[in-house]
């Protein structure tokens, strides 16, 4: 993975941190660095292999932002952006009431906080290991809080199944977040291939398993 100086220098201390309102692209190769160095020391210092740990099926997830974009979510649990097809077998259209999403100032993606009679429209996350939950939270970042919720998913012609699951809601400052609601059209339309072709190329750093870096094939 080739690395931005700007990027190494934060994780070194040569320059101010980001603001509270970073983008989750900034946190997440944060992240994957710090990782990177910590797995490839330890590996140095063992004599053998760690042992991998089992894989468990998390909790579903909902998402209601960037993650919403196919390609974005793809490439932030198989690390392949053209690896929808697959992405589209553990989502399903879903939303979350009691809760709005609104602009985050200067920042392409949004906050979802609580609001009484608002409801929050996205996908449900079917994930099949704790290696792609753990991926999206690395790319969430900080700034988000992973919370239960009730989560109603659509159902042709029959009430709405009720699943419990987990949500990112917005815990940075609340100064950033701002009264307009957010629009994945608009995001999709004007700035997605932008996020793509930034991380294009970035490899993921997973949880040791054996291939869980593209787990959904």
């Amino acid at each position: 993975m080739r690395v931005n100086p700007a990027i190494y220098n934060w994780t070194v201390g040569y320059i101010k941190p980001p603001s509270p309102c970073q983008s989750p692209w900034f946190s997440f190769l944060l992240s994957q660095l710090a990782r990177s160095f910590s797995s490839t020391t330890m590996a140095k210092q063992s004599e053998s292999p760690p042992k991998l740990a089992r894989s468990q099926k998390p909790r579903p997830l909902f998402v209601y932002g960037t993650l919403c974009a196919k390609p974005l979510l793809a490439w932030a649990t198989t690390g392949d952006a053209s690896n929808t097809a697959s992405i589209s077998q553990i989502a399903r259209p879903a939303r979350v009431d009691g809760y709005a999403r609104f602009a985050i100032h200067h920042r392409d993606y949004p906050a979802a906080v609580k609001r009484d009679g608002a409801s929050v429209q996205g996908y449900l996350l079917d994930l099949e290991t704790t290696s792609q939950r753990k991926k999206l939270d690395d790319f969430e970042g900080e700034a988000y809080k992973p919370t239960a919720v009730s989560v109603a998913v659509s159902r042709d012609g029959q009430p709405d199944e009720i699943v419990e699951a987990d949500m990112y809601l917005w815990d940075g400052e609340m100064d950033c977040v701002s009264s307009e609601p957010w629009d994945l059209e608009v995001f999709i339309r004007e700035r997605l291939e932008d996020w793509i072709d930034l991380f294009e190329g970035t490899g993921l750093v997973g949880e040791g398993e054996d291939s869980t870096a593209h787990l959904v094939t």
